[in-house]
């Protein structure tokens, strides 16, 4: 609350300076100070609001849970672009779900997908489940 008074105080220098009112604090030096503390006050309250959307969505985000759990596993970025294509073949709308079913890995029903990609797959589920 305080922050927005002071804005609001700061505002009303610059107006009164702006209109030329004949006013003791409208000097160039008021006026300057006036001005920083107004962008001051503007780059606090974006950085408040982004760091309360940014903070919301890690929690909220399927993508931030999936990106999570492949840190926790300290899966490399091939690993992940793996387990993103495995969820992509099984039309996943929730890819954080291959962390908790060993079936996905199952190379038989990869294989018209992956290809000859058997082996990470086989890898990949058992540094997973094992």
């Amino acid at each position: 609350m305080t922050n927005v008074l002071c804005l609001s105080n700061a505002a009303q220098l610059i107006l009164f300076a702006a209109r030329g009112d004949d006013n003791p604090l409208s000097d160039p030096k008021t006026l300057g100070f006036a001005a920083v503390v107004v962008v001051a006050g503007l780059a606090g309250a974006a950085y408040f609001f982004a760091k309360r959307f940014r903070e919301k969505w890690l929690k909220t985000s399927s993508g931030a849970l999936f990106n999570g759990l492949c840190g926790a596993h300290e899966l490399s970025p091939s690993e992940r672009a793996l387990l993103k294509k495995i969820a992509q073949a099984y039309q996943l709308p929730q890819p954080a779900r291959l962390f908790l079913e060993p079936g996905y890995f199952d190379p038989d029903r990869l294989a018209p997908i992956l290809g000859k990609a058997t082996e990470p797959v086989i890898s990949l589920r058992n540094k997973l489940f094992t």
